[in-house]
């Protein structure tokens, strides 16, 4: 019996960058964990899982959830800045595998591609243009740049407006 195969036309692609692109959220928990910990309280994986892929400010929220109203959220900024800026300073970071790859294929084929991030766009166009990928999509959409952050869709379909002039597709959903 032959085997039935469907294909989708793959008409643009939306990356996340932090580790989707570039293996970067180990910096990012170490960040928040050594900045947690100068201010008294311990972070763990698990915790900090929860807040990998959200707004800063999304994240900080739930940072005070879990800690308390008494969590010196000023005095965790300021480590948080200080530990991040140590992490991010000076090299990029190493791409995920098959990254290129995949990259060059979209490439050969036309297809546009789009960042998605939560990061705050200047750190996220340094990130791009020290692994030697911003000139590798067609654009950039910020976490500073949209109401609500991930996992509200609104990053998505800002990256189709930013682009090109499509509409924004659920896959599988049936909905344009």
């Amino acid at each position: 019996m032959p085997v039935q195969t469907s294909y989708v036309e793959i008409r643009a692609v939306i990356f996340d960058m932090d580790g989707l692109m570039l293996d970067t959220e180990p910096s990012y928990r170490s960040a928040w964990q050594q900045a947690s910990a100068e201010c008294g309280y311990a972070l763990s994986d698990d915790d900090y899982r929860q807040f990998i892929g959200k707004k800063t400010a999304d994240a900080e929220n739930l940072l005070v959830a879990k800690f308390g109203d008494k969590f010196p959220m000023d005095d965790f900024r300021v480590a948080c800045q200080k530990f991040e800026a140590l992490a991010f300073s000076g090299r990029p970071f190493p791409k995920k595998c098959g990254l290129d790859e995949l990259l060059t294929l979209l490439e050969s084929r036309r297809v546009p591609r789009a960042v998605a991030t939560s990061t705050k766009r200047q750190r996220a166009v340094s990130q791009l243009i020290a692994s030697d990928l911003l000139q590798r999509v067609d654009a950039i959409v910020t976490g500073d740049e949209v109401a609500n952050g991930k996992p509200a869709p609104d990053i998505f379909p800002s990256c189709g407006a930013t682009a090109w002039d499509w509409q924004f597709e659920l896959l599988g959903s049936g909905r344009l």
